[in-house]
């Protein structure tokens, strides 16, 4: 063989050890991988945990829910319950009220009718003196 040959044909090698190397370097060895794969799991394990996370707050949220719709119900219940005591008061202080005028226009007259006989026996004194 020349020597020209021999030459070109370990360029070549050069220029074909040289990608390999390339390669080599660019490729990701066992252990970067395994670390990776590790990542990813903890990565999964994380998102499990965040899923789980999720429905426990979605549970107390539910919960949060039905206490505060039992908690209007019982309010609302109890304003009910006090407008109609209030009802029934007012309708007690008006029969009172009314009660009272009664008996207040009756002793206006009895005062009148007092008021009208006091002034006739004071009539019938200055006309017996």
């Amino acid at each position: 063989m020349s020597d020209k040959l021999l030459e070109q044909i370990l360029s070549e090698l050069k220029s074909l050890n040289q990608r390999m190397t390339n390669v080599e370097n660019n490729m990701v060895t066992k252990t970067e991988f395994n670390e990776l794969k590790e990542d990813v799991d903890g990565l999964k394990q994380d998102v499990k945990g965040l899923k789980e996370d999720a429905n426990v707050l979605k549970e107390d949220v539910q919960e949060i829910k039905q206490d505060l719709a039992l908690l209007a119900k019982q309010q609302h219940d109890d304003v009910i319950q006090l407008l109609k005591k209030m009802d029934n008061d007012i309708t007690d202080i008006k029969s009172r009220t009314r009660s009272i005028e009664n008996i207040q226009e009756q002793q206006h007259r009895v005062i009148d009718l007092l008021s009208s006989r006091s002034i006739q026996h004071e009539a019938e004194l200055k006309r017996i003196k």
